[in-house]
């Protein structure tokens, strides 16, 4: 629902310890909703994606201060993408089947997600980085990425989509494509 606030103790901090962890996808928002918010949290072990977010170009979320941690070889941290048919909503596993080229945002593009003061550490052999947005809208500000190693870059914008980023750190980390943030000609860097 919209405005729904997830926090991590009273005041939504990492060091309140509140883990969510294994599954193949740990959160997943879906539809128009707005207001969005995950404080404090940390993601640990999602086999597949820690963070669907799958909602419309209208929908937007928020992550403050949470820690994405040791997911071995699954597609991404967060995926950003509204798919272009219910297909793929209903059997999100059939996403880990394509490669990140091939998918293609409805066409009224993806949601926007904000990710603020949070981490990205030790994620093996990703798929589609730590952060993949497929048409939609990121903001990446005071943002941690080390040790992680992807098959694509470690923040990939694709099909239209545009991240700002700003006073966040990339360290001890590898991907095949090159840039440690892969912008396609479609997209672009708002904000640097």
């Amino acid at each position: 629902a919209s405005n729904t606030v997830i926090r991590c103790g009273r005041n939504g901090l990492r060091n309140d310890s509140c883990m969510i962890v294994g599954g193949d996808v740990q959160i997943e928002i879906v539809g128009f909703v707005t207001g969005i918010e995950l404080q404090g949290l940390t993601f640990v072990d999602a086999r597949e994606v820690s963070v669907n977010a799958f909602g419309s170009a209208t929908a937007s979320a928020r992550f403050m201060d949470c820690e994405w941690a040791g997911c071995p070889h699954g597609i991404a941290s967060i995926l950003v993408y509204n798919p272009p048919n219910d297909f793929l909503l209903d059997n999100p596993s059939k996403i880990s089947e394509l490669d990140i080229t091939d998918l293609v945002p409805s066409d009224s593009g993806s949601m926007s997600v904000e990710l603020w003061n949070s981490t990205f550490s030790t994620l093996e052999s990703i798929k589609y980085g730590a952060i993949a947005n497929v048409g939609g809208n990121i903001t990446v500000s005071s943002c941690v990425f080390k040790n992680i190693n992807s098959k694509t870059s470690i923040i990939n914008v694709i099909q239209n989509g545009t991240i700002e980023l700003s006073t966040s750190c990339f360290a001890v980390s590898s991907s095949l494509l090159p840039g440690t943030v892969f912008i396609d000609n479609t997209s672009s860097l708002a904000l640097n």
